[in-house]
């Protein structure tokens, strides 16, 4: 079984924490800490019993956004270059709809937590080092939006607290 913790998305959190806290960082060099902040990320967010629909359902806002996303925040996530042109062409040649269903499910996880309550606790859990205090579900999608918001709220955010 695979697991929304194998996302490298918290790279993409970490990225800049790093650049303001490491060594000659902004912040020290302020005389701050990232501890002094409260770190917020917006999370594009799946959920469903069925890993797989939760995944199919990301899919089209995968298909949307991603070709539009800033590169630098992409690489962090581990998208390379070859699967963004390979989606936007996709897109281009086939349509939305039609390219979103050949996305593969591990570009997927590449920028979304998505899968199952347990999974979503597992891919929610990774970003605990990057500094990152307040999580922001910037979209919950899934196959059912408001099955989705329900699972999140009674069997993912309870499991975090």
């Amino acid at each position: 079984m695979s697991t929304a913790g194998t996302s490298k998305s918290s790279a993409a959190v970490a990225a800049p924490c790093s650049f303001c806290c490491n060594g000659g960082g902004v912040l020290s060099r302020a005389g701050r800490k990232l501890e002094d902040f409260d770190v917020a990320a917006y999370l594009l967010i799946s959920v469903d019993n069925d890993e797989k629909a939760a995944l199919n359902a990301a899919k089209r806002f995968v298909a949307q956004k991603l070709p539009t996303r800033h590169s630098d925040m992409l690489r962090h996530a581990g998208v390379t270059a070859a699967e963004i042109r390979a989606v936007r062409e996709s897109v281009e040649k086939f349509g939305l709809a039609k390219a979103s269903t050949a996305i593969d499910d591990e570009v997927v996880r590449k920028v979304t937590i998505a899968g199952t309550p347990d999974q979503v606790v597992q891919g929610l859990t990774r970003f605990l080092p990057t500094g990152l205090k307040l999580p922001i579900a910037w979209e919950i999608i899934g196959p059912d939006r408001r099955r989705s918001l329900d699972l999140l709220a009674r069997a993912v955010l309870p499991k975090l607290a």
